[in-house]
């Protein structure tokens, strides 16, 4: 009898010691992960553009390449001009890519003082500016605020041809 309550004892102790890492009981993801911002939507998708660019020179590619991945995000309340840290498990070779999100945090950016806008509603504002078929290819290069025209500014970067373009972005409240 004894034998057994050592038994169960220890195996309690065992399952009371195991890591479970379930994605979707983190409040933050785990690198490897992605920084940048989605810049677009078609129905349920949206488009991650990644902020930084990479460097594949070195192996014959091209200088600055930045990611863009369309992806359909679960029950998360995320939208155009949010940044994002995200993870994606399987991602189709095409530009942009498809892909399997993994895991996703909506990266909370402090409003500057004085601003009504966010930074999200500004990137928003401005990528709604250009075409439909343009806003697809911009990465977000720069965002600033300045309180004395009570303005953003917002620098997008064309990810196939480098071009940037800045859009002023009036603060007042919508």
């Amino acid at each position: 009898m004894m034998k057994y309550l050592l038994m169960l004892i220890g195996l309690i102790v065992l399952v009371g010691c195991t890591n479970d890492n379930d994605s979707t009981n983190n409040t933050s993801i785990e690198e490897p992960y992605e920084s940048g911002y989605i810049t677009a939507q078609d129905g349920d998708r949206l488009l991650f553009v990644s902020s930084e660019a990479q460097d594949f020179s070195d192996t014959g590619g091209i200088e600055e390449f930045y990611s863009a991945i369309w992806f359909t995000p679960d029950d998360q309340d995320v939208q155009v001009g949010d940044f994002i840290h995200v993870s994606f498990s399987v991602v189709e070779t095409s530009y942009p890519g498809q892909g399997t999100l993994d895991q996703l945090e909506v990266v909370p950016r402090d409003q500057p003082e004085g601003a009504n806008l966010t930074e999200a509603e500004a990137i928003r504002s401005a990528l709604s500016e250009l075409s439909d078929d343009d806003h697809w290819f911009y990465a977000v290069a720069e965002t600033s605020f300045d309180p004395q025209s009570a303005s953003w500014s917002i620098t997008l970067k064309q990810t196939d041809s480098l071009e940037e373009t800045t859009i002023e972005v009036s603060d007042e409240e919508s």
